[in-house]
């Protein structure tokens, strides 16, 4: 059985282990106990760090989506699944161009590819207006905020992340905003 415990180290430092702890039978009336410990330290830190990232995901309130260098869907927000109407399940897998107008999903592949020879940033930390489809097939304008994420361990693969925000929502919001300010004007 394995078990997870903290240890100290003779300096005072505390540190994850993993310990198995195992009965070994010598005899009828004898046996001993070994005990295997494992500096988890780099597994936990690890873990830690995937769970900020999730949790990042998780309470974005725009759409937030990651997907790889050939645009596969790699996470999908809950407000991806609200604005956009696909479940994280559906979405992850499929290519981005789900959500992409046609004259978009046709050329999309190839601008990540050239991007990837290249790495010439033509639209990667700018924010775009584009059409957004959603799963219903309705569209809406929206400002795409793409970025992209590059592991510095070189174990794992470069990501690109994108934010969406609603433009209609947006302007909804300012409209609400300006006849909030003109109503305080007025009173």
């Amino acid at each position: 059985k394995k078990i997870t415990q903290i240890a100290v180290r003779k300096g005072g430092t505390t540190f994850p282990i993993e310990l198995q702890i195992e009965n070994v039978k010598l005899t009828d009336t004898q046996s001993i106990f070994i005990a295997n410990a494992r500096d988890i330290t780099d597994e936990f830190l690890l873990n830690q760090q995937v769970v900020i990232h999730e949790n990042i995901i998780a309470s974005s309130p725009v759409p937030l989506i990651v997907i790889s260098t050939t645009g596969t869907i790699k996470k999908f927000s809950p407000a991806s699944e609200r604005e956009l109407g696909w479940s994280e399940q559906e979405a992850v897998g499929k290519n981005i161009k789900i959500l992409q107008t046609p004259e978009v999903a046709a050329k999309h592949n190839q601008y990540l590819a050239t991007y990837m020879k290249t790495k010439e940033k033509k639209v990667l930390g700018k924010s775009l207006e584009v059409t957004v489809k959603r799963k219903n097939g309705t569209e809406f304008q929206a400002m795409l905020y793409p970025g992209e994420a590059v592991p510095d361990d070189g174990t794992h693969e470069t990501v690109f992340i994108a934010h969406i925000q609603n433009l209609h929502d947006k302007k909804l919001n300012e409209d609400l905003l300006n006849l909030s300010k003109t109503t305080c004007k007025l009173s």
